[in-house]
Protein backbone atom coordinates (compact mmCIF):
# COMPACT_ATOMS: atom_id res chain seq x y z
CA UNK A 1 0.00 0.00 0.00
CA UNK A 2 1.56 3.78 -1.08
CA UNK A 3 1.07 6.23 1.85
CA UNK A 4 1.64 9.85 0.85
CA UNK A 5 1.68 12.83 3.47
CA UNK A 6 0.68 16.14 3.11
CA UNK A 7 0.86 19.26 6.16
CA UNK A 8 -2.95 20.29 5.05
CA UNK A 9 -5.78 18.17 3.99
CA UNK A 10 -8.70 19.93 2.83
CA UNK A 11 -12.05 18.26 2.67
CA UNK A 12 -14.36 20.12 0.46
CA UNK A 13 -13.17 21.77 -2.73
CA UNK A 14 -15.79 24.88 -2.39
CA UNK A 15 -15.09 28.43 -2.09
CA UNK A 16 -14.20 28.18 1.56
CA UNK A 17 -12.40 24.88 1.25
CA UNK A 18 -10.25 26.44 -1.55
CA UNK A 19 -9.88 29.37 -0.04
CA UNK A 20 -8.36 27.70 2.79
CA UNK A 21 -6.05 25.91 0.23
CA UNK A 22 -4.89 29.46 -0.64
CA UNK A 23 -4.04 30.70 2.60
CA UNK A 24 -2.06 27.23 3.88
CA UNK A 25 -0.08 27.34 0.33
CA UNK A 26 0.82 30.96 0.97
CA UNK A 27 2.38 29.74 4.64
CA UNK A 28 4.46 27.37 2.53
CA UNK A 29 2.43 24.15 3.24
CA UNK A 30 1.80 21.11 1.59
CA UNK A 31 -1.54 21.17 0.55
CA UNK A 32 -4.88 18.46 -0.57
CA UNK A 33 -7.98 19.21 -1.23
CA UNK A 34 -10.13 16.06 -1.28
CA UNK A 35 -13.46 16.63 -2.54
CA UNK A 36 -16.71 14.35 -3.72
CA UNK A 37 -17.21 17.44 -6.24
CA UNK A 38 -15.33 19.23 -8.86
CA UNK A 39 -13.38 22.58 -7.52
CA UNK A 40 -15.63 25.18 -7.18
CA UNK A 41 -19.06 23.09 -6.84
CA UNK A 42 -19.42 23.42 -3.48
CA UNK A 43 -22.91 23.25 -1.44
CA UNK A 44 -22.64 26.94 -0.53
CA UNK A 45 -21.75 27.83 -4.48
CA UNK A 46 -24.80 26.05 -5.60
CA UNK A 47 -27.24 27.41 -3.33
CA UNK A 48 -25.92 30.96 -3.79
CA UNK A 49 -26.61 30.24 -7.61
CA UNK A 50 -23.54 32.65 -8.02
CA UNK A 51 -24.79 35.70 -6.29
CA UNK A 52 -23.07 36.87 -3.00
CA UNK A 53 -24.22 39.59 -0.90
CA UNK A 54 -22.10 41.98 0.81
CA UNK A 55 -22.32 44.96 2.87
CA UNK A 56 -23.22 47.72 0.59
CA UNK A 57 -23.12 51.63 0.28
CA UNK A 58 -26.72 51.56 1.46
CA UNK A 59 -26.19 49.42 4.23
CA UNK A 60 -23.76 49.85 7.56
CA UNK A 61 -21.37 46.77 8.19
CA UNK A 62 -23.47 46.11 11.88
CA UNK A 63 -26.68 45.99 9.60
CA UNK A 64 -25.18 43.05 7.50
CA UNK A 65 -24.59 41.49 11.10
CA UNK A 66 -27.50 41.64 12.14
CA UNK A 67 -29.48 40.50 9.49
CA UNK A 68 -26.64 37.92 8.67
CA UNK A 69 -27.33 36.42 12.47
CA UNK A 70 -31.20 37.14 11.88
CA UNK A 71 -30.85 34.90 8.65
CA UNK A 72 -28.71 32.01 10.98
CA UNK A 73 -32.13 31.92 13.46
CA UNK A 74 -29.92 31.69 16.41
CA UNK A 75 -27.45 29.00 14.99
CA UNK A 76 -24.59 30.64 13.61
CA UNK A 77 -22.00 32.09 15.48
CA UNK A 78 -21.70 36.10 16.22
CA UNK A 79 -17.54 36.11 16.43
CA UNK A 80 -17.09 34.52 13.51
CA UNK A 81 -20.16 36.03 11.26
CA UNK A 82 -18.78 39.36 12.37
CA UNK A 83 -15.01 38.20 10.75
CA UNK A 84 -17.07 37.26 7.58
CA UNK A 85 -18.27 40.78 7.56
CA UNK A 86 -15.53 42.70 8.55
CA UNK A 87 -13.45 40.76 5.69
CA UNK A 88 -15.82 40.07 3.66
CA UNK A 89 -14.99 42.87 1.37
CA UNK A 90 -11.12 42.56 1.44
CA UNK A 91 -11.52 38.74 0.41
CA UNK A 92 -13.76 39.87 -2.51
CA UNK A 93 -11.33 42.01 -3.74
CA UNK A 94 -8.49 39.10 -3.30
CA UNK A 95 -10.68 36.95 -5.75
CA UNK A 96 -11.33 39.47 -8.14
CA UNK A 97 -7.70 40.38 -8.27
CA UNK A 98 -7.13 36.29 -8.53
CA UNK A 99 -9.59 36.11 -11.59
CA UNK A 100 -13.14 35.49 -10.50
CA UNK A 101 -15.39 36.46 -12.94
CA UNK A 102 -18.10 38.25 -12.43
CA UNK A 103 -19.19 41.93 -11.37
CA UNK A 104 -19.93 44.01 -7.94
CA UNK A 105 -23.56 46.01 -7.97
CA UNK A 106 -24.73 47.39 -4.90
CA UNK A 107 -22.88 45.29 -2.67
CA UNK A 108 -23.82 42.04 -4.68
CA UNK A 109 -21.68 40.04 -7.06
CA UNK A 110 -23.12 38.49 -10.09
CA UNK A 111 -20.95 35.85 -11.66
CA UNK A 112 -21.53 36.97 -15.33
CA UNK A 113 -24.78 38.37 -16.89
CA UNK A 114 -26.51 34.98 -17.40
CA UNK A 115 -27.28 32.10 -14.93
CA UNK A 116 -24.00 30.71 -13.60
CA UNK A 117 -22.78 27.22 -14.71
CA UNK A 118 -22.56 25.84 -11.35
CA UNK A 119 -19.39 27.29 -9.04
CA UNK A 120 -17.74 27.76 -13.13
CA UNK A 121 -17.21 31.50 -12.37
CA UNK A 122 -16.00 31.19 -8.71
CA UNK A 123 -13.23 29.14 -9.89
Amino acid sequence: MNHSVCDVAIIGSGAAGLRAAIAAKEQGLDVWVISKQSPGKGTCTYISGGVFAGTDASSSPEDHLNKTLQAGRGLNQRRLVKILVEEGPLRLKEMIQWGLKGRLYKGYLYSGGRAPIWGEEIV
